[in-house]
């Protein structure tokens, strides 16, 4: 590797792990509803939208090829938490499923690098098909108990922001029907 691929891949670990935004938020711009936060943009779905882990990922890609929030540094889980609704479990984009990975290997479904995490006293707790992660802000992250297929909790979704203004039109996330 030579030296600008190695600085160039230092800088955006060094990004990833501090948090400090690549450019100025006020030359982004999110989709209705959503909010921004280090260029990218963040959408709390809340009870009334509450989906199994595969169908909250697949619903996200609705927005910008959005998927399930990754979390890389402790502003941006401080920033995640301050949208959701308190003591409520959510789901993270964090996962040991078999077909995205080997049991055990955490990865984003948005395939970016895991180098943060926020588990709970005692977790991961990785057995009996526990394989995707639910997040709580007043205790971090835990295997979901039930499994991906049958539980259904809210959930964060996260998208690149548009630069200048969004062209991208999201009134149907008001419309339950568009996601059924």
């Amino acid at each position: 590797m030579d030296a600008l691929a190695a600085l160039s891949l230092f800088y955006s670990i060094f990004v990833r792990i501090s948090g400090i935004p690549l450019e100025n938020d006020h030359a982004y711009e999110c989709p209705s509803g959503f909010r921004l936060h280090n260029a990218h943009c963040y959408r709390y779905f809340s009870r009334r939208w509450k989906r199994q882990f595969a169908l909250a990922d697949r619903m996200c890609e609705n927005f910008n090829g959005g998927k399930l929030v990754s979390v890389h540094a402790h502003d941006e889980l401080a920033f995640v938490n301050s949208i959701v609704d308190a003591n409520e479990s959510f789901w993270i984009g964090l996962t040991d499923l078999e077909n995205l990975t080997r049991e055990g290997r955490f990865v984003w479904t948005d395939g970016s690098v895991v180098l943060f995490d926020a588990w709970a006293e005692n977790e991961p707790q990785n057995r009996n098909s526990r394989d995707c992660v639910e997040a709580r802000s007043d205790r971090g992250w835990s295997m979901a108990l039930s499994g991906c297929g049958l539980t259904e909790i809210p959930f964060v979704c996260k998208t690149k922001a548009c630069p200048g203004s969004c062209a991208l039109s999201v009134d149907a996330a008001n419309d339950e029907s568009s996601f059924l």
